[in-house]
């Protein structure tokens, strides 16, 4: 598809990089303040966990703030005997209480208490946000989706060389520091989170809808599987994953490419990866009847449904998004003027799409949340009704309009935006295959019609394909 003049302007000042070791850079000069917004993107989500390893990515992005054998550290020959150390009383643990070894457990513990704070002795808590810090930086930061991992941070334009340097190192040579205590951290996160009706909700969605794919685990992870995870599973997860072919680089400010291309040849030429990990084989089996689950807890009532829609690549991906914001998208949409505005029968009415993630084919979703006195079943039933309209009825063409502005609109301001723009270019690289989706994206808006909506809504909102879930009150 050919680009509209603005937005051709736009790619053809991003200079694109591929280094022999397969990462791809990325370079957006914009020269309005001296600073630079860096992402660090990686294909390496919840979804490539191996089955029975959940929640490595996530854990794996918490450690990847524990420095380096050269940073973090006052002594770092004698702190790795003590991690090792720690690696080895950890799985002598674990054998001792399969075997119902108490007594033994109960000392090689001991031990490793004594292990694990004379190893908190040389680590230097902190120092990677406080080098940043000292440098000018903001909003250093990392988060982990079932497609991606990403690091992110902005630092003033003069401080190139400190970010290739670290971000080089931290890529190459991590080290695990505080595993174990990290782990128990997050599953604390998981026990609060199961807490959380909306977080029992929306985890419980794709548990259902999915049976065969990834997607179907979250992407915090089971706790019997954080409880059993091992340093050197997230070695391996890291070594099999974190590879320059699957990151991609992503600077926008005040940065002359040539100099930055120079600096990350410099410091991440080295970077080789192993073998390429198996793609994900596994395909979602069709659905051919309605799936349903509810769970009880201490909780208002809430009502989520699900429909399978197809991802990048797929003709009618960009339809399904704009059926998605029509319906459930603003104060304005159809779901919250009928069921909270109009009819009063819920607090609130959305929708929501690429859930839980969009490398796959994954589901386009209705959230709703009762009035009282008004049930889940009720707004379950409205949430359908307003759904199903849009079979029979074709939407106007102001709402169309409406629907295409606000859609260009949040992707045009990705495009404006400094400090999200990285993220926005290495994400849509690492997701789709090609930064440039981004903008074909504004052109495919713009070719919609009443006709692609009503088509999509069609033959994606099928009786026979659709999961709900509910979260209700437990009896008293």
């Amino acid at each position: 598809m050919k680009l509209s003049p603005e937005l051709a302007s736009f790619a053809g000042r991003v200079v694109e990089r591929r280094l022999p070791n397969g990462l791809t850079v990325l370079v957006y000069p914009r020269r309005t303040s001296a600073t630079a917004h860096f992402a660090m993107a990686f294909r390496a989500g919840a979804v490539d966990e191996p089955e029975g390893r959940s929640g490595m990515a996530h854990l794996y992005e918490h450690m990847a703030f524990m420095g380096t054998p050269e940073f973090g550290t006052r002594n770092w020959p004698r702190e790795k005997k003590l991690l090792d150390r720690l690696d080895v009383l950890d799985a002598s643990i674990k054998a001792a209480r399969l075997e119902k070894r108490d007594k033994g457990a109960a000392r090689l513990e001991g031990e490793f208490k004594r292990v694990e704070e004379a190893a908190d002795k040389f680590m230097v808590q902190g120092a990677l946000d406080d080098l940043y810090s000292s440098n000018g930086a903001r909003g250093l930061n990392a988060f982990t989706s079932n497609d991606e991992t990403c690091y992110i941070v902005s630092l003033p334009s003069n401080r190139l060389e400190l970010w290739t340097t670290m971000e080089s190192r931290r890529v190459v040579a991590p080290v695990l520091r505080h595993f174990f205590r990290e782990r128990n951290v997050v599953i604390e996160e998981l026990r609060i989170y199961d807490d959380s009706p909306n977080g029992r909700l929306f985890d419980l969605l794709p548990q259902i809808a999915f049976t065969a794919h990834h997607y179907r685990v979250p992407v915090i992870g089971w706790k019997s599987a954080l409880e059993e995870m091992a340093p050197q599973d997230l070695r391996e997860f890291f070594q099999t994953y974190y590879r320059p072919d699957r990151a991609v680089i992503a600077v926008v400010g005040d940065v002359d490419p040539a100099q930055f291309l120079r600096l990350v040849r410099r410091d991440f030429g080295s970077w080789k990866g192993g073998p390429e990990p198996r793609p994900m084989s596994t395909v979602e089996p069709e659905q051919r009847g309605e799936r349903r689950a509810t769970e009880y807890m201490q909780s208002n009532p809430l009502v989520a449904m699900g429909w399978p829609v197809p991802t990048w690549g797929h003709p009618d991906k960009v339809a399904v998004e704009a059926m998605t914001r029509l319906l459930g998208r603003g104060e304005s949409s159809r779901l919250h003027t009928a069921l909270v505005k109009r009819d009063k029968i819920a607090v609130t009415a959305s929708a929501f799409n690429e859930y839980p993630g969009s490398r796959y084919p994954h589901l386009l979703g209705l959230f709703g949340a009762p009035r009282a006195p008004h049930t889940a079943d009720e707004v379950e039933q409205a949430l359908v009704r307003e759904a199903y309209r849009l079979k029979d009825e074709p939407v106007t063409a102001r709402e169309m309009e409406k629907t295409i502005s606000m859609m260009e609109a949040d992707i045009l301001r990705q495009l404006s935006e400094n400090w999200w723009l990285p993220n926005s270019l290495a994400g849509t690289h690492v997701v789709s295959g090609d930064w440039r989706n981004l903008l074909y994206t504004v052109e495919w808006i713009r070719a919609l019609t009443p006709a692609d909506i009503q088509r999509v809504a069609n033959s994606y909102l099928v009786p026979q394909k659709r999961t709900v879930v509910q979260v209700l009150p437990r009896a008293a």
